[in-house]
């Protein structure tokens, strides 16, 4: 029989559309093809738990869709406890996993990853519990993005003390507990995995062992370059485009308050297409910041709304530049990835996994994060063909899903 691999998600991409939940989806389905005995186990929290009590329900033969949600956030911790997680071993017995491989435990619960590892020693194997980080919860708990909640500046470490002062309701001795609930879940992962090294810095700082993280990132699968945007002579390349959601933390009125310092001779060139959704959901002060921006720039922005990812190729055909304003730090953004698949250059904030992934001057452009007139600055520069071209021939293919699974098998030992 072929080894066993079970990858666990936070969601499900039929019904979430992050680039976590596509990452995860895109390994189960490339170690089937490899010939693994593959299962993919994803949350679908918007549903309970089933009439009989079981959490899970088949999606379809190999994937599996559990119905439970987070009691608490602060602690990452599931509602049903004792119910789920002895259902969640009774499926551990009948897929009899090899390989455990999580991608999150958002609304998994950490608890799945002790229950995890138990599985293995109680049966007498080896325990390959595995963890990939897609970004900062265990350390932050303003949603694991590390910016203040007041200001959202940059937080550059945290610690008990700093994040009480984020969440007044709560005094420092909160946060210790929780920084030690965490990290004792966190000790029965066996391996870790971080698709930027700069995520990889911030667990080791908070007291993961360098040892026990490869910096693997997530792979794409093979692509043909798109031909540049076919122009007349009398058009510059200023097709920009953002792709994700709509909240403060991606950054959309920064590409929107760059238009404030276009003159007017350019701005009359300047498209941007905003692909992604989630406005309708965020306070009502935001929301009344990115409606006027666009009732002041109605004629250069569109918005278009959520998208599929087989979509995305057409979109890219569209466009010349993808635009990835980030006042968050980001781990390793699936938008720059597939940027870098269909060949159109980058505009990206100058930190975090952001500044990692694009080369500054070589296959896109860095600008001051949070800064809007610096971003206007390489907006107006990257109107030259010249400009634009030297980027574009530089761009190369991003790493492979199928080689970057190999890395992940070698790991396995299966």
């Amino acid at each position: 029989m072929p080894k066993t691999i079970l990858i666990i998600s936070h969601g499900h991409p039929s019904f979430s559309k992050g680039g976590g939940e596509l990452a995860a989806y895109n390994f189960y389905k490339r170690y089937e093809k490899e010939g693994y005995n593959s299962y993919f186990m994803a949350t679908h929290h918007k549903s309970n738990i089933t009439h009989d009590g079981t959490p899970f329900s088949m999606f379809n033969e190999k994937e599996i869709l559990f119905h439970n949600h987070m009691d608490n956030y602060f602690f990452n911790t599931i509602s049903n406890r004792e119910i789920v997680l002895s259902k969640f071993n009774e499926l551990l017995n009948y897929i009899k996993p090899d390989v455990i491989h999580f991608h999150h435990y958002l609304h998994v619960g950490l608890e799945l990853i002790r229950t995890a590892k138990n599985y293995f020693s109680d049966n007498g194997l080896k325990s390959k519990v595995f963890l990939t980080l897609h970004e900062y919860i265990a350390i932050c708990p303003n949603n694991g993005q590390m910016v203040k909640t007041k200001t959202n500046k940059l937080c550059y470490k945290a610690t008990p003390i700093e994040c009480a002062q984020c969440f007044p309701e709560r005094d420092a001795n909160e946060f210790k507990l929780r920084e030690l609930s965490i990290k004792s879940y966190l000790k029965e992962v066996d391996y870790f995995i971080s698709p930027s090294h700069f995520l990889k810095r911030r667990y080791v700082e908070w007291g993961v062992d360098e040892g026990d993280i490869s910096v693997i990132d997530n792979g794409q699968e093979k692509a043909s370059k798109l031909a540049k945007r076919e122009i007349t002579k009398s058009e510059k390349r200023s097709a920009f485009a953002f792709f994700g959601q709509i909240n403060p933390y991606k950054g959309v009125d920064i590409l929107l308050q760059a238009l404030e310092y276009i003159p007017k001779k350019l701005l009359q060139h300047v498209e941007i297409q905003v692909h992604g959704s989630g406005l309708d959901i965020q306070d009502k002060k935001f929301q009344k910041k990115i409606k006027i921006l666009y009732k002041n720039y109605n004629k250069n922005v569109k918005f278009f709304g959520a998208y599929e990812p087989n979509e995305l190729e057409g979109l890219m055909q569209n466009i010349d530049w993808v635009v990835m304003p980030s006042i968050w730090w980001e781990n390793s953004p699936l938008v720059i990835q597939e940027a870098l698949k269909y060949g159109r250059p980058l505009m990206v904030s100058n930190i975090g996994g952001m500044a990692e992934k694009v080369q500054h001057l070589k296959n896109g452009v860095h600008f001051k994060y949070g800064n809007p007139r610096d971003l206007a600055r390489y907006m107006i520069s990257s109107m030259e063909q010249k400009f634009y071209d030297d980027l574009y021939d530089n761009i190369e293919e991003p790493v492979l899903i199928e080689d970057v699974a190999s890395k992940h098998l070698k790991l396995y030992e299966v």
